[in-house]
């Protein structure tokens, strides 16, 4: 009776012994945004290429993310829900349940030598250099390259970190071009790849891929996508960022005889702790209309940023981009036109 009387006061502190040692965060992230284009749009919503800040002439929640996260030294996982605007647009495509899952995953770590990870679950997109944190990206809206390319998808990942944290490598076994689920057209594993490195805390460089079948309409096709991109700090104010995409998919006799391409530049000056301006220039190139449905697309824009920090935690943004083609044609409630001008405005927190 006496040691089980002891064992019992032992228990809760043994429970907490362990928690201590081990790491539980939690965070959110929530953006708010007003978009008015210089003409209002059919149903108040911009063309289907965009995903993110899409609604126009009201007030809207463009992502809202609650963040939960575990770490030991050989299990971690991660659990976010999203809503808002781009997430509802963004998996509009998924199963019923599945549209406010943002991230969903685990990992085990293989080695105990080696930085050495297996991730399952659903994750962020492996492509690319802009997120769905907005918090994080330099401009308020995405680039066409982002919103052309996964934010997330879903398999199993096998990463590395050098001892040194310059270099990181992953290989993927996925579900598909962002999907949660295998969709009924797939018949095989789709495949990436990722290796990045830093040589020092100001450089950044990436090159990512992605190799398997893209769903259309009742049938499949296959999908071969190269990304690079590169984060330069110059000196202290200063900042550039570049990205390049190259895509191609296999036409009716089965050759990779299609192809788009996409990228942008920007650049972001710190003119002190809580004020930056940021410019960017941006193109899309999709003659066979693989990601943006039409007539032989040709795209490209500018865009100009200031981003005011409120607070640590509270962003303000507004952002003027232009978006202009000579084929595509933007249908406007009361014409048709090649040009798309418009003003973001968005109030960003985190925690």
């Amino acid at each position: 009776m006496r040691l089980l009387f002891t064992l019992v006061l032992l228990f809760p502190k043994f429970v907490f012994s362990q928690i201590n040692k081990d790491s539980i965060h939690f965070s959110g992230y929530t953006e708010i945004y007003f978009s008015q284009d210089q003409h209002n749009w059919k149903d108040h919503q911009r063309p289907d290429f965009l995903y993110s800040h899409t609604s126009t002439n009201h007030v809207a929640l463009n992502t809202a993310v609650l963040d939960f996260k575990y770490s030991s030294n050989r299990v971690k996982t991660q659990l976010s829900l999203v809503e808002g605007t781009y997430a509802n647009k963004v998996t509009s495509s998924e199963p019923i349940g599945f549209g406010a899952l943002y991230v969903g995953n685990i990992s085990y770590k293989l080695s105990n030598k080696e930085n050495l990870w297996l991730q399952a679950g659903v994750i962020p997109s492996h492509i690319g250099l802009e997120t769905a944190i907005g918090f994080s990206n330099l401009s308020l809206s995405r680039s066409l390259a982002a919103e052309n390319s996964p934010y997330y998808e879903s398999g199993i990942a096998l990463q590395y970190t050098s001892k040194n944290n310059k270099w990181f490598g992953s290989v993927l076994a996925l579900n598909g071009w962002q999907t949660m689920t295998l969709r009924s057209q797939q018949s095989r594993p789709d495949f990436g790849s990722q290796l990045q490195f830093k040589p020092n805390s100001k450089i950044t460089l990436n090159h990512s891929t992605y190799f398997g079948e893209v769903a259309i309409l009742d049938s499949s096709q296959t999908r071969f996508y190269q990304n690079f991109f590169a984060q330069v700090q110059l000196k202290d104010k200063w900042m550039v960022q570049c990205q390049a995409d190259y895509g191609m998919q296999e036409t009716e006799n089965k050759g990779l005889n299609k192809h788009w391409a996409t990228g942008f530049i920007g650049l972001a000056y710190q003119a002190n702790e809580k004020l930056s301006l940021v410019g960017r220039g941006e193109l899309l190139n999709d003659p066979n209309n693989l990601v943006v449905t039409g007539v032989n697309n040709d795209l490209w824009g500018y865009s100009f940023n200031i981003n005011y920090l409120l607070d640590e935690h509270l962003m303000f943004r507004a952002e003027w981009r232009n978006i202009t083609s000579n084929r595509y044609t933007f249908a406007y409630q009361n014409f048709n036109d090649k040009r798309m001008n418009g003003l973001n405005l968005s109030l960003a927190a985190q925690f």
